[in-house]
């Protein structure tokens, strides 16, 4: 799919949605696939466009296998240099066995801005989904590639996973802790875009203010609806259903909650062995 002349962005695939940068000769990719199925339409369409010799960078936006499946073959094949935040190189230097290792040839861990054609293009760490997340943005086109800081709505939290699935793919835990998550989401906000495109679900959001503000709210709303949930004994698979969120992200929340004394161990199920919880004996929570 082309966005504009310099941008294109392809769905869809098995795997994580890829950004196409191409201005004057140069090329750069925002993620890279997961399968070698997924990377060889990377590959074809790099073609279609003749861009696939001109490959400059590949931007990781972090290091989760569903995004960095062919880094290695651009790094290897095509010469280009994977960059990633920091926090994430050992993830794709030691990869699950399914995925081909690689290697950072930049790390970032902080704003940073590469040239790309006539195009410069801005790095920036935004920690939350995971400790070296990082969005892509080119302020000129007012284009923002949010990786999985921001998925589209068609991309469901609670959506069945296979088994294979649920030990290789990752369904958008905030890994970082919800306020981190939070303060990269409000950061966000003080960009001024045009296109919002993300890491997961059908593209384009053109509205992305309001798309990043209404993820703000559902988020920051999360902690007080589980705690207020917590009158009742509940497990993580209980939450997750009542809140429609997926259960990863219930116990990330729930474990910030039992670190900050709002929410206590109750018992645990003997089928399942799932714990239970209630609310502390504290002054009811209402934030995140």
């Amino acid at each position: 799919m082309e966005i504009s002349k310099n941008f294109h962005f392809l769905y869809g695939l098995f795997s994580a949605n890829v950004g196409i940068i191409k201005s004057f000769e140069e090329v750069a990719l925002i993620d890279s696939g997961f399968t070698e199925e997924s990377v060889d339409t990377i590959v074809s369409y790099l073609e279609l466009i003749e861009g696939l010799d001109k490959v400059k960078y590949v931007f990781l936006t972090h290091g989760d296998p569903d995004h960095i499946g062919g880094a290695h073959r651009f790094q290897r094949e095509y010469g280009a240099q994977v960059v990633i935040h920091e926090k994430e190189i050992d993830r794709i230097q030691n990869p699950p066995p399914y995925i081909c290792p690689s290697k950072a040839d930049i790390a970032i861990d902080q704003d940073r801005t590469f040239q790309v054609g006539r195009l410069r293009i801005r790095l920036i760490p935004t920690p939350g989904h995971s400790a070296g997340s990082i969005c892509i943005y080119v302020k000129k086109q007012g284009i923002l590639f949010t990786g999985d800081t921001i998925v589209g709505p068609s991309f469901s939290l609670r959506a069945p996973l296979s088994e294979y699935e649920r030990n290789t793919y990752t369904m958008l835990p905030i890994r970082a802790g919800v306020d981190t998550y939070l303060t990269s989401l409000r950061n966000l906000c003080r960009i001024k875009s045009k296109w919002l495109l993300p890491g997961h679900g059908k593209p384009v959001f053109k509205k992305t203010h309001a798309t990043i503000a209404s993820t703000i709210r559902s988020v920051e709303g999360l902690k007080g609806k589980l705690c207020s949930l917590l009158d009742e004994e509940l497990c993580p698979s209980e939450l997750a259903v009542r809140l429609n969120i997926h259960e990863s992200l219930v116990k990330e929340i729930v474990d910030e909650l039992v670190n900050e004394g709002l929410v206590i161990f109750a018992k645990e199920r003997c089928v399942k062995k799932e714990p239970f919880y209630k609310r502390a004996d504290v002054p009811p929570c209402s934030k995140a």
